[in-house]
């Protein structure tokens, strides 16, 4: 996982769930990597500082190296201002599958047109919190079904090249002409 180190990232749901994978799949060996810094990690680190199998990394000038070993991407985030999360592009980019909630633009990354590029987690509707059992059962997916996991690994650098920084340039130029277009029927 690599966000910013803020509690509504939902860093203590990912490794909640990791723990649970762990159990339910004590043969494998699983770890999950926490790529992020800021007081609320340093004591989320300090929690968990007895799990081997939990790697804190700090604040990171290159989280890509990080990316590059992942399996699977998460961003159990319930971040209320979420919009469209540049981490989840940096694993559709590097062909890693992800895992995520619900949450702002993150559907359209996960289910573009180009086919599944991961698994979505539902918000619980009292909390606005994830799903803990459904974060849970995706990560449990993605190491025992494997067919599923090379699909969406599959689509995730075709489905990345949707943004691009020449498709997302073309795009605001798509928006800023037609704002202007606008403008100008209007002003006459």
């Amino acid at each position: 996982m690599v966000a910013r180190g803020i509690e509504d990232k939902g860093w203590r749901y990912a490794v909640q769930a990791f723990q649970q994978v762990k159990a339910a799949l004590p043969a494998r060996a699983l770890r999950l990597v926490l790529v992020g810094g800021s007081p609320y990690l340093k004591t989320l680190a300090d929690e968990y500082a007895t799990d081997p199998d939990i790697i804190f990394t700090g604040q990171v000038s290159n989280p890509d190296f990080y990316v590059a070993g992942f399996d699977v991407g998460l961003l159990p985030t319930y971040f209320r201002a979420e919009a469209l999360p540049l981490a989840i592009i940096e694993y559709m980019v590097s062909g890693k599958p992800s895992i995520a909630t619900r949450v702002g633009g993150i559907p359209e990354l996960l289910e573009p047109s180009a086919g599944h590029t991961g698994q979505l987690v539902d918000i619980e509707a009292e909390t606005y919190t994830p799903k803990l059992r459904m974060l849970t059962e995706a990560m449990v997916r993605y190491c025992t079904e494997p067919v599923l996991y090379a699909a969406h690994a599959a689509h995730c650098r075709q489905a990345s090249q949707e943004f691009s920084m020449a498709a997302c340039a073309e795009h605001y130029e798509q928006a800023f002409s037609a704002a202007l277009h606008s403008t100008v029927n209007s002003a006459t």
